[in-house]
């Protein structure tokens, strides 16, 4: 029920909670937003490449959780910082940086009082950082959340047929469409057509969300072993 688009829940569905990303990297932008799409179901995930563009959400909408690039390219560092915060005083502010040297004069950051996700962390870790301020905001319930949800969640697999399940898992080892299509001797619109089905069974949006929950499904049935 969590991934039905039935019009019929809206009346009774628990409003969304905004959250904010502000990066100028539209592919750090995208995965980040893809990442929050999918362990919360109740999030709604806007993203701007400067903080001029956010002002008006920031101040008007209330977001629940905010994600800030130190180096953006109209404000940077502490000035960025205490920008978002007048802004939007009340949401949870968390740095989504690569740039050390910035990160290194503010204070909060060394402290670990100011959440910091570094751009160059491993998968594993941004995904655990991550859920953790989800949970932080009350966001985080998504895949892997509740084991009660662990039996549907392996149903979806079951429905891929073998080609199927074979081309998730050249997805997953991070393989383009055209490697596949050369690795299945088939052609690449075969291959779209093909992942174009396993997204509606595993109902997800896109690619990186079907790799995360081809690896939560591993680790689940893992743990089970």
């Amino acid at each position: 029920m969590r991934y039905s688009s039935d019009s019929s829940l809206g009346d009774t569905a628990p409003p969304r909670k905004l959250v904010i990303v502000i990066d100028d990297h539209p592919l750090v932008s995208a995965s980040l937003r893809d990442l929050i799409s999918l362990y919360s179901f109740s999030a709604e995930v806007r993203s701007f490449s400067s903080f001029s563009a956010s002002v008006n959400v920031l101040q008007n909408e209330h977001p629940i959780l905010v994600f800030l690039d130190l180096g953006l390219p109209d404000i940077t560092g502490r000035a960025a910082i205490d920008a978002v915060r007048a802004k939007a005083p009340k949401a949870l502010l968390a740095i989504l940086s690569g740039n050390d040297e910035l990160a290194r004069d503010i204070p909060e950051i060394q402290n670990k009082t100011l959440p910091f996700l570094h751009k160059g962390l491993s998968h594993h870790m941004l995904t655990k950082a991550l859920r953790g301020l989800l949970d932080q905001c009350g966001l985080d319930n998504g895949v892997q959340q509740h084991s009660s949800e662990s039996e549907p969640m392996l149903e979806r697999f079951d429905s891929l047929t073998p080609k199927q399940r074979e081309i998730l898992r050249l997805l997953a080892t991070g393989r383009t469409n055209q490697d596949i299509a050369a690795a299945q001797n088939v052609s690449v619109e075969t291959i779209k057509t093909h992942l174009h089905d396993i997204y509606a069974k595993l109902r997800v949006k896109n690619r990186t969300q079907a790799i995360l929950l081809h690896q939560s499904a591993y680790r689940l049935v893992q743990n089970e072993q």
